[in-house]
């Protein structure tokens, strides 16, 4: 912790982020900052989807007792997250699709129906309303979807 404070202290960066690491890591980590006058780490970034939500045990609750924001990545599940119909048409590379991949799925288009808009919509909804202060990373593979 010291050497990061070193790097805002001389302004090379702005703010501390911490990617992957247990809950119990980063609470000590924030701990010791604190008690020794340290920047603490203020972003917290990780894969969560609808579809991946061990990131709701242990990292949202210390996120939020930490004042931290979350920058979860995978949020559209790896370009997972499709109707049948676009499971079956979809063309360039093959996909597998694991069951929890299908069910998951298969409710996001539910919702998506009933609310007319897109399943990858509902999948950000999904992520930007269980926890303050996310801020999905997001991509895509080809221009126009």
């Amino acid at each position: 912790m010291q050497s990061l404070n070193q790097l805002v202290v001389s302004g090379k960066v702005l703010s501390l982020g911490i990617s992957d690491t247990p809950a119990w890591v980063v609470s000590k980590a924030n701990e010791y900052a604190r008690n020794h006058g340290l920047r603490p780490f203020c972003v917290y970034q990780g894969c969560w989807s609808a579809a991946s939500r061990d990131f709701e045990r242990e990292i949202i609750p210390m996120c939020k007792a930490e004042g931290m924001g979350i920058a979860p990545w995978g949020a559209l599940g790896g370009g997972k997250f499709k109707s049948e119909e676009q499971r079956k048409s979809s063309e360039g590379r093959q996909e597998d699709y694991s069951e929890v991949d299908i069910k998951t799925s298969q409710v996001l288009e539910a919702l998506a129906k009933r609310k007319k808009t897109a399943i990858t919509s509902i999948a950000l909804a999904y992520v930007m309303h269980k926890a303050p202060h996310v801020f999905p990373i997001v991509g895509g593979r080809k221009i126009g979807t």
